[in-house]
């Protein structure tokens, strides 16, 4: 069967969230970052104080940690619970933290899949402008409506 048949067949919009084991790694990744920014704080306050002229690039480091840490935990959160894969029977929709991506049925001419090594299985969408869209299915929580039609796409090798 090819993806534009089963692309076809979808009725309504699937649609697939950050699963409950994504969400809590997002979450204790935001609590480290914040609590590392937390941290930080007070030390940048000490330093600004007892800081001679020549030194003052200590407090920037310092505080460019901080302002690190808190968009590491905010971009986590925003993930956790915005991130979406949205399926209709024109296109396909990725929501990220800060980012959306959508690729319209005509658009896709196949996929890529990376089994194993770092962060799990990877599945990417290529479109024919070469424009790609990434999904890591160990976040997000997918069924085998999702893989029907994700293998139905053919595979890529290049």
């Amino acid at each position: 069967m090819d993806a534009n048949s089963y692309w076809g067949k979808i009725a309504e919009p699937l649609e697939y969230h950050v699963g409950r084991f994504g969400k809590t790694v997002c979450v204790v990744l935001a609590l480290v970052a914040a609590l590392g920014g937390v941290y930080a704080l007070p030390q940048m306050v000490k330093f600004y104080h007892h800081v001679h002229p020549a030194m003052l690039a200590v407090p920037i480091c310092i505080f460019l940690y901080v302002l690190c840490g808190f968009f590491v935990a905010l971009y986590c959160l925003c993930y956790a619970f915005r991130g979406t894969i949205k399926i209709t029977s024109q296109d396909i929709v990725f929501r990220r933290a800060f980012l959306t991506r959508s690729m319209e049925r005509d658009e896709a001419v196949g996929k890529r899949e990376f089994r194993g090594g770092r962060g799990g299985p990877w599945c990417v969408l290529v479109s024919r402008s070469g424009r790609k869209i990434t999904i890591n299915e160990d976040l997000i929580s997918v069924d085998h409506r999702f893989e029907s039609w994700f293998d139905s796409l053919p595979t890529i090798y290049r």
